[in-house]
């Protein structure tokens, strides 16, 4: 066997390290540039002050009053706020790379600097024999002596196409003394060599030497600079972003302290396996295993293992009497997560830093995923892909932790229990992977293929939707109790509860990729596998279960219609019905699927995840046939008719509910992945006594069919209208549905986000508003020749007028919400106002001109006084509001 063939799992890591790498570079290339070349004066923080941003308050508040100007925000950010051209991150990141070109061809050079060429001809005998055995053409590698080194041990370096191994001293004058110990070190580096250990050693420590110097440490010292400043009170004024900025300038610095130790703990792990490769193939060309027995610890290791770019010796010696690497899980795979999210997070943000165009996380996540999926399919086996998922998803959730994209301004996150979901999906996938490679065993590229499909579904779900759970931002109870209220009385105080649980997995039908992996993840292993044969899960057995489910979901879907029968009060909102029947339906479809998953993944032996997946494929489709007759007969089934009131096919109505079986299947997914990775590792054998045998088979069968019965009764009971509080223990709907709490600005505070809405623009506004009205005047003070108005005079300065209220419209609301109210009504009248005047001039309606004229100038005297107001108010700032 090859060495170069035990290295391939390794390859994707060191690619996802310098892909890491690359993407840091950009990223943090931006930063620092706007922080060392531009000089803004963070005026990129009072446009965010002029739309509301509260720096005390949490990260969702401050989210949505972003979103709510985001027209005029990104107007503010282009005139105000420069953003980093491309090209100069460009710039840094060709210097990067040609600068470790350069130090890559250079270290070759000096590591060579002290050695000499052997001159024994015996000496070059044996190497040129130990070439052979390695499979490496003569002259392709030079053998050079180091005479200050006097151990027995070599090192192999330089570049493809010119390659030395340099002997110690030590072990070339040992060679004759000690021929076992001199061939099996000169095989090692031959193994090196011929692997391409060499090559990525040398690439990745050029390129991390330089980034170190070039990259990392002017964005440490960057935001390290600012920290600095207002702890210790070096700014000369005080900054209202402070203290709340200092968690985002921490985590900045713990980034680079995180891509430090990511960078430094996934090399020397990645050199460590190539060491164990390397010790195999120089025992496979003939090495003595017996020579890796003479060599002992210096000290202990525990701790320094995990920064040495070599194994401990026990470890290589067990390695060589197992004849395999050791089956490293748990740092490969937290590695691996943080690498992972990293890249995709970065990536998908590089768009906005550069103010570009186009959304970048699809090709992100493709990207990662191919790499993380290869990663995660040569580590798992058929029996630790839940472990494996665990140290993966911690990965994810420490990467995340410190990305600063969760937290902004608070020290943990509104919703941490949220960020569960990443060792969920870690699970999942490589759950997954585990349960493909039992299955297809001789597929590797389609193990890869689809575990990569499935994980940049996550991935790109995560980005999507996951971070903003996080932050808080479900839909609420109340969204959808708005939605039933047009439809009439339906449901008390649960049923809001419950659908807006399902509304919020309506989001996974939403995320570019998602759909397609999720029905993949499902369909295509238990469909290739009874094509092309081979170990698969029993096919009469998922067939019954899938039914099963299918059927108990058609049942609970009648009812639901049935319930939507008897509570919908006409006249109906046709949207409002889309919504909350979809609802209803997702609801109850996952309550008839649950406990076909629950029974399926009790049962399974092999391939749990698999055959759950399945059976919830089989179980949705069945139910969303089942919902397209149903809709389609609307008016034919009695009580369960919705809204028609004749009977009639009524295929157009049954198709039109929104992607009947992808809308439910979709969201089921995950849920179902819930229940297959339930702990049901129980093995039968481990249950005590002869009890269990018959008898406790029995109970447990009895125990499941009850639960299968009585818990879609109950979960649907549960929705139907009670008259107490909300059901299922939570003291609010709030609990489960947050938004974030609104905080009482400070009058600092105010005053600062107003004079930052003059500053930024409004002040602007105001004054071309003014000088338009002057105008006016002016026009309206030039009389026709019979001495009356000249309304056609004025349409010019009317329509200006016109474009000043929108461009107004279009700016940042008041900071103050009373205020803000009183300003949109004035709004509102003044561009009534003068929109009637305009129409009367252009039909030379001199009455309604008139009339219009005066309630503009109410309209114009509200608005100035509003704006007086916020002068006012903006006039008690002090603090130095532009900076950190």
């Amino acid at each position: 066997m090859p060495a170069r063939l035990g290295n391939v799992g390794t390859n994707p890591r060191f690619a996802l390290l310098i892909l890491a790498l690359v993407a840091a570079t950009a990223s943090m290339a931006d930063e620092g540039l706007l922080r060392l070349t531009i000089d803004n004066d963070n005026r990129d923080l009072g446009c965010m002050l002029a739309a509301g941003v509260d720096p005390r308050t949490e990260r969702l508040a401050n989210l949505m009053a972003l979103i709510r100007n985001d027209v005029a925000l990104t107007a503010c950010y282009a005139r105000f706020s420069p953003v980093v051209s491309w090209w100069r991150p460009a710039i840094v990141l060709i210097v990067l790379l040609v600068s470790a070109a350069g130090l890559f061809l250079a270290l070759p050079w000096w590591r060579a600097r002290r050695t000499r060429p052997i001159i024994g001809e015996a000496d070059h005998t044996v190497l040129r024999e130990l070439m052979t055995r390695a499979g490496i053409d003569q002259g392709s590698v030079r053998f050079v002596v180091d005479p200050s080194a006097m151990t027995s041990g070599a090192v192999a370096f330089g570049r493809p196409g010119s390659y030395t191994v340099s002997l110690h001293a030590g072990l070339l004058a040992r060679r004759q003394a000690d021929p076992a110990g001199f061939t099996a070190v000169v095989l090692h580096e031959l193994a090196h060599v011929r692997a391409g250990d060499v090559r990525l050693a040398y690439a990745t420590t050029a390129l991390w030497r330089v980034f170190l110097i070039i990259v990392l440490l002017p964005f440490a010292t960057a935001n390290g600079r600012i920290l600095a400043r207002e702890l210790f009170g070096w700014s000369e004024a005080r900054s209202l972003f402070w203290p709340g900025a200092a968690p985002i300038l921490v985590r900045e610095l713990a980034l680079a302290g995180a891509l430090t130790l990511l960078v430094t703990v996934t090399r020397a792990n990645l050199l460590r396996h190539r060491e164990h490769q390397a010790d195999l193939a120089a025992v496979r060309w003939g090495g003595e295993p017996d020579v890796w027995s003479r060599y002992v610890e210096q000290g202990p290791r525990r701790l320094r293992d995990l920064w040495s770019s070599h194994p401990s010796w026990q470890s290589r010696r067990t390695a060589i009497e197992r004849a395999a690497a050791p089956g490293e899980t748990a740092l490969p795979m937290v590695l691996t997560g943080a690498a992972t999210l990293f890249v995709t997070a970065v990536v998908s943000d590089l768009p906005t830093d550069f103010g570009l165009r186009g959304d970048w996380s699809m090709a992100a996540a493709v990207l990662t995923g191919l790499l993380a999926g290869s990663i995660v399919v040569g580590t798992v086996t058929p029996t630790n892909g839940v472990r494996a998922g665990l140290w993966f998803g911690l990965g994810l959730v420490l990467a995340e932790a410190v990305l600063n994209r969760i937290d902004g301004n608070q020290w943990l996150p509104s919703r941490p229990w949220m960020l569960l979901a990443l060792p969920l999906f870690a699970v999942f996938t490589c759950r997954l992977a585990a349960e493909l490679t039992a299955l297809w065993r001789r597929w590797t590229v389609a193990r890869v293929v689809l575990t990569a499909f499935v994980l940049a579904g996550w991935l790109l779900w995560w980005e999507h939707i996951g971070k903003l759970l996080v932050l808080g931002h479900l839909i609420h109870d109340q969204a959808v109790l708005a939605q039933l209220g047009r439809l009439g009385q339906v449901g008390g105080q649960t049923v809001p509860l419950l659908l807006a649980m399902s509304a919020n997995l309506i989001g996974f039908t939403t995320v570019p990729l998602w759909p397609a992996s999720a029905t993949a993840a499902c369909l295509v292993p238990l469909v290739v596998s009874v094509f092309l044969g081979g170990s698969r899960p029993s096919l009469p057995k998922v067939l019954l279960a899938g039914l099963a489910g299918g059927a108990l979901a058609l049942l609970l879907n009648a009812l639901a219609l049935t319930y939507l029968h008897s509570q919908i009060r006409p006249p109906i909102d046709a949207r409002a019905l889309a919504f909350v029947v979809t609802l209803f339906l997702i609801f109850t479809t996952l309550a008839g699927v649950i406990p076909a998953a629950l029974w399926t993944a009790w049962r399974a032996v092999r391939f749990r995840l698999l055959t759950t997946l399945a059976v919830t494929a089989l179980s949705v489709t069945v139910a969303a046939f089942g919902i397209f007759l149903m809709l389609g007969l609307d008016g034919c089934l009695g009580p369960v008719n919705l809204v028609a009131r004749s009977c009639s096919w009524k295929a157009w109505f049954g198709a039109s509910w929104p992607q009947p079986i992808v809308a439910v299947l979709v969201p089921s997914v995950p849920v179902v992945a819930v229940v297959a990775l339930l702990p049901f590792n129980v093995r039968r054998s481990e249950w005590a006594g002869g009890f269990l045998t018959e008898t406790g088979r029995s109970v447990r069968r009895g125990a499941l069919v009850l639960v299968a019965a009585v818990v879609p009764v109950l979960l649907t009971v549960a929705g139907l209208p009670t008259d107490g509080g909300v059901s299922l223990g939570f003291r609010s709907t709030a609990e489960i549905t947050d938004v974030p709490a609104v905080t009482r600005a400070s009058s600092e505070l105010r005053a600062a986000q107003a004079a930052a809405w003059l500053q930024y623009g409004g002040g602007a506004l105001l004054m071309q508003y003014g000088n338009d009205l002057e105008e006016l005047g002016n026009d309206l003070k030039l009389k026709s020749p019979n001495g009356e108005l000249d309304e056609k005079k004025a349409i010019p300065r009317l329509r200006a007028l016109v474009a000043d209220i929108q461009r107004i419209r279009r700016y940042f609301q008041l900071p103050d919400p009373p205020m803000q109210r009183h300003w949109s009504a004035a709004i509102d009248a003044l561009d009534r106002d003068v929109k009637t005047m305009l129409t009367a001039a252009e039909q030379d309606d001199s009455a309604s001109f008139e009339k219009g004229l005066n309630h503009l100038l109410t309209s114009s005297r509200q608005i100035m006084d509003i704006a007086q107001e916020l002068i006012s108010l903006a006039a008690k700032t002090s603090a130095d509001t532009y900076h950190y």
